[in-house]
Parts: structure tokens; C-alpha cells; sequence
């Protein structure tokens, strides 16, 4: 699957090291489910200078999102 992302959101998101990459993709909160899942159908935009996944739960398919800060 193809995911969208804005072209500084796609820089940000390319100098992730790929096992980080999983980690955080595995590891997003779900408010219906109320546990950890894993984030599908993202797209990444840029919130101040952080990066901002949104998508999917995995399991019951409400939005979710994750922040990755820019260090």
C-alpha cells in the first residue's frame, strides 16, 4: 500500500531507521479498543516541526494517530 505524505513529512519519515520504523507503527494507542495496535492506512504531515501519522486501528478500524517528534 501506497501512504501520503507531504514532501517534509516524507523527509522526516525517510530518516527514521527501518526497526524504528515498525516499532512505532506497532505501537500506537487505539481510544475504542483502549490497548496498543498497529496503524494502517497512514498519512504523515508535518504539526510545528514534528511528524503526524494519521490513520487506522488495525483491529477495529477508528482513527488513530501517532506523533514523532523531531529531535
Amino acid at each position: 500500500m501506497t501512504h501520503t505524505f507531504t514532501p517534509e513529512a516524507q523527509r522526516l519519515w525517510d530518516a527514521v531507521p527501518p526497526l524504528q520504523k515498525t516499532q512505532i507503527l506497532n505501537n500506537v494507542w487505539c481510544g475504542a479498543c483502549r490497548t496498543v495496535t498497529t496503524i494502517v492506512h497512514y498519512t504523515g504531515k508535518v504539526g510545528g516541526t514534528d511528524l503526524v501519522l494519521e490513520g487506522e486501528c488495525e483491529r477495529c478500524g477508528g482513527k488513530v494517530a501517532r506523533l514523532i517528534e523531531n529531535e
